[in-house]
C-alpha cells in the first residue's frame, strides 16, 4: 500500500524506554483506539518529551502488516487545562 498524507489526533504513549528509563519511542493511540508508531526522526524525538498528552500529528502514513506508522511533519501538543 502507498503511503499516504493524514492528520491524527490522539494521547502520546511510550512505546520503548533506554536502560536509564528514558522514553525514546511512542505511539499516538487515537481517540478510536488506533494507534500509529511514531518514526524516529527529529520530530519524533521531540514528541517523546510528551508522553501522555494529547497532539495533532500531520504526516505520511504508512502500513506494514498490521501496524501503522506515522513520520510526523508538524504536530501541535494541546495545551493542558
Amino acid at each position: 500500500m502507498a503511503n499516504i498524507k493524514n492528520s491524527i489526533s490522539g494521547i502520546l504513549i511510550p512505546l520503548e524506554w533506554d536502560d536509564e528509563g528514558r522514553v525514546i519511542r511512542t505511539v499516538i493511540m487515537t481517540f478510536d483506539e488506533d494507534t500509529y508508531v511514531v518514526a524516529d526522526d527529529d520530530l519524533g524525538q521531540i514528541l517523546n518529551s510528551h508522553v501522555r498528552k494529547v497532539v495533532t500529528a500531520n504526516g505520511e502514513v504508512a502500513i506494514n502488516g498490521n501496524v501503522k506508522h506515522i513520520c510526523v511533519e508538524r504536530f501541535i501538543i494541546k495545551p493542558e487545562k
